[in-house]
């Protein structure tokens, strides 16, 4: 009996504890989401949407009839093709300038502008390779070596793709997952390895990546693997490696919350560049690799 009074004499504690707190949110109203980070060599596309209120259940609104007009360094401006209705807006031409960007986005009378840039691309000078075994696995390590600039902060991003396998189905490259113990490399985005120039600002730079034999295949004698280099404006690493925070914390509802770069003046989003620079190698199929 005593076993049982103290039960319920507990379970009246917490909940005589329990508090429930009416939160008062408040709603500054929508605001333009601008999305997009662009390249030298394709066409630039914008991403409109609005921004809604964090107790809100419903998509995100697209927005349509906006103007978005694109200021160059060069001090040309171009007014961007809307897509139909998917909040999309395209330039024309598919060549970009290097050297630095303004979007301005006109939508309810409201004007929302960001500016950024597309840097300078870094080339891959030389490329070694190497064949070991880690616990019993085959492995492959590429040294990509390249001259980062003195005088200026640069921003990376590294990635090695593949032709699909025979009878895949697939028509895109594969992205080959690679990893790196060099301490200059912040995170892995989407099969990227993202870094900055402050650990070797100025010098020549090799950095070795591993990645299993496995990923090469064995449909054919040998193939070619794309090593792509990006060099990142300061606004897409940014971007980058706060929205990667955001993702890996997730989880853990207790944290506090990773703030996502925004560069957005009257809005929210990310306005970024970038240029990159590829060098193909031919590498053996897995089972053509001396092991």
């Amino acid at each position: 009996m005593k076993k049982i009074i103290l039960y319920l004499f507990v379970i009246l504690s917490f909940s005589s504890c329990e508090k429930i707190i009416d939160m008062d949110i408040p709603d500054e109203g929508r605001k333009v989401v601008i999305n997009s980070i662009f390249c030298d060599s394709a066409q630039l596309v914008v991403s409109l949407h609005q921004s809604r209120h964090i107790l809100d259940d419903d998509q995100f609104n697209v927005i349509t009839g906006a103007v978005v007009k694109v200021i160059y360094e060069n001090g040309t401006a171009e007014i961007l093709t809307e897509n139909g209705t998917t909040g999309y807006y395209q330039s024309a031409s598919t060549a970009r300038l290097r050297g630095s960007y303004q979007i301005e986005v006109t939508s309810g009378g409201e004007i929302t502008s960001a500016a950024t840039k597309i840097p300078v691309a870094i080339s891959v000078v030389s490329v070694d390779t190497n064949s070991y075994e880690s616990e019993g696995d085959p492995m492959f390590s590429m040294d990509v070596q390249f001259d980062d600039p003195e005088g200026e902060k640069n921003y990376y991003m590294l990635g090695i793709t593949r032709p699909p396998w025979y009878g895949s189905g697939m028509s895109d490259n594969y992205r080959i997952f690679i990893n790196s113990m060099d301490p200059s490399v912040q995170i892995d985005y989407g099969g990227y390895l993202i870094f900055s120039d402050e650990l070797f600002n100025g010098r020549s730079k090799k950095l070795t990546v591993e990645m299993s034999k496995y990923e090469f295949g064995n449909d054919t004698d040998s193939l070619d693997v794309t090593i792509e280099l990006r060099s990142l404006s300061y606004d897409a690493y940014m971007f980058y490696l706060t929205s990667s925070a955001q993702l890996n914390q997730g989880a853990y509802s207790f944290n506090e919350p990773v703030q996502v770069y925004n560069n957005i003046e009257n809005g929210y989003g990310i306005f970024g560049g970038y240029s990159f620079f590829v060098r193909l190698l031919r590498v053996p199929s897995y089972n053509k690799v001396p092991r």
